[in-house]
């Protein structure tokens, strides 16, 4: 007791200088970091999702692989994204399982269900990659190392019970580059 009277002060202060570096982010040694939010069960792989110039024959978009976690395949019917908030026009809208690509939209406009849906197996990671504008150009040219906040719907389509069932997935992937 009398070392923590005696010395109580100094701990102290050490503990409130280790606070603010932290708060500071000295103590960051990854300056680009990302979280989500919203997902209920297609789950994105946070350090793979991220904007990028030319992702894609040229084009800006947005990369990420996400999780089926559904519990029994399902086939990917939509997807609409936005970045901080402003609607992107999409150029093509690609997803990317282990087993090959499949482009299901392109050239803007709104994804149907005839549009190259197939089957993603339940425990699967899938990417799904969006491009939006040329390179450098449009509301959605967001380059790596900006901080930005995407918005993703993701419609699919899964057999429940052999029912046919569709449903929408819905979440924010919120990317804190370094400044």
């Amino acid at each position: 007791m009398e070392y923590l009277m005696t010395y109580g002060w100094a701990i102290l202060a050490v503990m409130v200088v280790g606070l603010i570096l932290w708060q500071l982010g000295i103590f960051n040694l990854d300056p680009e970091s990302a979280s989500a939010s919203g997902f209920i069960v297609l789950k994105p792989m946070l350090a793979s999702c991220q904007m990028r110039n030319g992702v894609r024959n040229g084009f800006n978009g947005f990369v990420c692989t996400l999780a089926n976690n559904v519990g029994t395949p399902i086939r990917v019917t939509g997807l609409d994204y936005k970045v901080d908030g402003a609607a992107c026009q999409y150029q093509e809208v690609v997803v990317i399982t282990p087993s090959g690509e499949r482009t299901i939209g392109s050239s803007g406009g709104t994804l149907t269900s005839s549009d190259g849906v197939f089957d993603i197996p339940y425990d699967t990671p899938f990417q799904v990659v969006v491009t939006s504008a040329p390179a450098g150009t449009g509301p959605c040219a967001h380059v790596e190392q900006q901080s930005y906040e995407v918005t993703i719907t993701i419609d699919y389509e899964a057999h429940i019970g052999g029912i046919p069932t569709t449903k929408s997935d819905y979440g924010k992937v919120v990317i804190s580059g370094a400044p």
